[in-house]
């Protein structure tokens, strides 16, 4: 009995190497956006607070997918360096910082008084696999106010990038593409907006 415990034991023992190997290592992904490099010099000089909001699936840091309207997949091995909705805030804010149309542009969850407030709300950010090919899918509304709260933009962004491959290298690049081009567009939009508030 002793003699069969310890095979078994020394069989558990020489087991465990081989099951820490197997697990597949985990893989973080990261947006890359290329840096805007002229900065406009608008008259107004005040600041913008942006304000992210988000499905509950985006406020984490997981790499989600779907081949169904049914059904959301979530990558168990590979994620995203951060959740979805911060690093679109982060995006947004350095984009606009670097435009030079604020004061000082800040991501803050409280509304302040005296600054232009964005808020934006982030409904899509994941790869879609349907019959016409794979596709990296953006999709959030924004809303601009004036520093009196006065509504002076609103609209909904909507991105597709197409894929070269089911990668989740692959879709990282497509996100940062179609994000991309959602900051310049949202970007013109608060720019018309800003010159028209200083024109009044």
């Amino acid at each position: 009995m002793n003699r069969t415990c310890g095979v078994l034991f020394l069989l558990i023992v020489f087991s465990l190497p081989a099951c820490s190997t197997s697990m597949p290592e985990t893989k973080i992904y990261t947006l890359y956006l290329a840096a805007d490099s002229g900065a406009v010099n608008a008259g107004d000089k005040t600041s913008l607070v942006i304000h992210m909001d988000a499905e509950r699936y985006l406020k984490q840091p997981y790499i989600a997918y779907r081949n169904s309207p049914y059904r959301l997949n979530i990558s168990k091995y590979s994620k995203w360096e951060a959740s979805p909705y911060r690093m679109v805030g982060k995006e947004f804010q350095s984009a606009l910082a670097s435009a030079g149309l604020f004061k000082a542009v800040k991501i803050s969850r409280i509304r302040t008084e005296g600054n232009y407030q964005l808020k934006i709300y982030l409904r899509k950010f994941e790869r879609i696999d349907d019959q016409a090919g794979l596709f990296g899918t953006l999709v959030f509304d924004v809303e601009l106010s004036s520093p009196a709260g006065e509504g002076l933009y609103r609209g909904a962004v909507s991105k597709k990038e197409k894929l070269g491959s089911s990668s989740f290298t692959e879709l990282a690049r497509g996100l940062s593409s179609a994000l991309a081009r959602g900051i310049e567009e949202v970007g013109a939009e608060i720019k018309k907006a800003v010159d028209q508030q200083s024109t009044d």
